[in-house]
């Protein structure tokens, strides 16, 4: 698992193989990275049903080798026009349900796709959805961690008849490669395909949207969906070494990444060794810093934009630092969500220089749990990161959008793409992409390597997680685990290569070789593929 996927003209990395195929086909066939991100993505929305889909969020980091600049697409949808924190409590609730109608927010991904493609693809979007299609109609073999998804989620699906009976026929969990056919999402995809976004914006499908979340007590409408659209963005970043690393600005916690890198800068990250136990100390502290940040700035900036030129200003950075100590752990602030965020991370690079880094997820496990028969859309529960404090700057409101664990990355070295990466794994992903980053930069490894090398991930993952926990992968070096809890921290172990640390994918650019460099995570199912 150390050696990296090499090519020469083009490649993509995805976390299931048969969306890495469909986007590798597209290169080879003459279409652009962000033909092939889409493509990918498309693939990922139809295979990896519980983690992403048409129905939940999307965002994007372009680079346009013509224009030579970066550029951001927001692709994160609203809360309904109804939704308030005056609404819901008119219902007794204090807090957002995880599950049901009530935290469905309007599905941005597929307004995304073709927003993307209008502007910097070559491919119209029906040509490019057509993998995505084939796998829909024809059916696709279940993964074993598909069915451990399932296995593990069956309560959920079985309030939704129509998807167990597609997920688990008979009532039973797939088997590792059982078919699974979906065919109104099938046929949803052909209409999108044929018509264009707004056939999913608009019409019978956005009626059947409305229709189920409203038979699931929540308060989506018409509208809401119709008036959805993504927002073009400028990246926000720092300089990193010799790199100029970008990320998304609010409302997505990219901010908290480069934080977290500005930070660790300041540490001799490169003499305290891979899994070191002090370099892992720096980094986590690090992690709570930057996440005391970001509970304070990051939701819609339509209603907080956060000051991150000054949030990211060395006079900050040095008080974060400042008050950090080197020697004992320091206690974590407890996060806004109770965890949960299972997501997919797509990275594309063509031959002409143009790379794609690309992120969707209906956020928790299957989403709100709602599904469309008619459609086949199961529906993200992203409203769920609202806040029901009105004082809290992601407090709910009628048509906001939530704080956002979905980050892209990409990273430039002399003005061009050097890597483009990220990953799944909720609040995770900052911490996983610093570590990526630490490992590439600060001790020399490549690409596929950094990846598979054991993770740590501070704070909760899964619902009741207390978030001072700190968990560490096996195979971290002798010792590392007792000296971080003599440092005060509480250490748990899980096994190696464990979905908890998310699926991270990378592709590095060598421009002196001519030379791409792709790795993809051993946690997940996917491949670097390239030619």
């Amino acid at each position: 698992m150390d050696e990296p996927t090499l090519a020469t003209h083009g490649m993509v990395s995805s976390p299931h193989y048969l969306a890495s195929a469909a986007g590798l086909a597209v290169l080879r066939s003459g279409g652009n990275a962000i033909d092939a991100a889409v493509a990918a993505a498309g693939v990922l929305a139809v295979v990896y049903p519980h983690m992403c889909g048409i129905g939940g969020d999307c965002f994007m980091l372009i680079w346009d080798a013509a224009a030579g600049r970066a550029v951001g697409l927001n692709g994160s949808g609203r809360s309904p026009a109804a939704a308030s924190i005056e609404a819901l409590g008119a219902r007794g609730l204090t807090a957002i349900p995880l599950r049901g109608g009530l935290p469905v927010t309007v599905p941005g991904v597929v307004d995304a796709w073709e927003q993307a493609l209008v502007r910097h693809g070559s491919w119209p979007l029906g040509r490019v959805l057509e993998a995505a299609i084939v796998y829909a109609e024809d059916g696709f073999p279940a993964t074993m961690r598909l069915a451990r998804g399932i296995s593990a989620h069956q309560a959920i699906l079985l309030r939704q008849p129509a998807l167990a009976q597609l997920l688990m026929r008979d009532g039973a969990v797939p088997r590792t490669g059982q078919r699974i056919v979906l065919p109104a999402l099938a046929r949803t995809l052909h209409r999108i395909a044929k018509e264009g976004a707004s056939a999913f914006y608009r019409g019978d499908i956005a009626r059947s949207i409305v229709q189920a979340v409203r038979a699931n007590d929540g308060l989506l409408t018409e509208q809401d969906l119709e008036s959805h659209h993504a927002e073009w963005v400028e990246p926000i970043g720092v300089d990193y070494h010799d790199l100029r690393v970008l990320e998304m600005p609010p409302n997505t916690q990219g901010l908290i990444a480069l934080i977290m890198l500005k930070i660790i800068e300041s540490f001799p990250m490169e003499r305290l060794g891979p899994n070191s136990a002090q370099g892992i100390h720096v980094m986590v502290e690090a992690k709570k810093q930057a996440f005391g940040v970001g509970a304070k700035w990051i939701t819609d900036p339509a209603h907080l934009e956060a000051p991150s030129a000054d949030l990211l200003s060395p006079a900050h950075i040095a008080k974060l630092v400042d008050a950090m100590n080197a020697r004992s752990a320091a206690p974590a602030a407890r996060t806004l969500t109770p965890a949960g965020g299972d997501t997919v991370y797509v990275c594309a690079v063509d031959a002409r220089g143009n790379a794609c880094s690309l992120i969707q997820s209906v956020y928790f496990t299957f989403g709100s749990g709602v599904f469309t028969a008619d459609s086949g859309v199961l529906l993200q529960n992203r409203g769920a990161f609202f806040s029901m404090d009105p004082a809290h700057p992601n407090a709910l409101r009628p048509r906001k959008r939530t704080y956002h664990t979905l980050v892209p990355g990409l990273a430039l070295r002399a003005g061009k793409p050097w890597l483009v990466f990220g990953t799944m794994g909720a609040e995770g992903q900052p911490q996983t992409q610093v570590q990526v980053l630490n490992n590439i930069v600060g001790h020399g490894m490549n690409v596929q390597r950094a990846i598979a090398a054991p993770r740590w991930l501070g704070g909760r993952f899964f619902v009741g997680d207390d978030p001072g926990t700190l968990t560490l992968e096996e195979g971290m070096p002798a010792g590392t685990a007792k000296a971080l809890s003599r440092l005060g921290h509480d250490v748990r172990m899980i096994r190696r290569w464990d979905e908890v640390m998310g699926h991270a994918q990378a592709i590095r650019v060598d421009d002196a070789e001519g030379v791409l460099e792709g790795g993809a995570d051993p946690r997940g199912d996917g491949l670097a593929l390239g030619y």
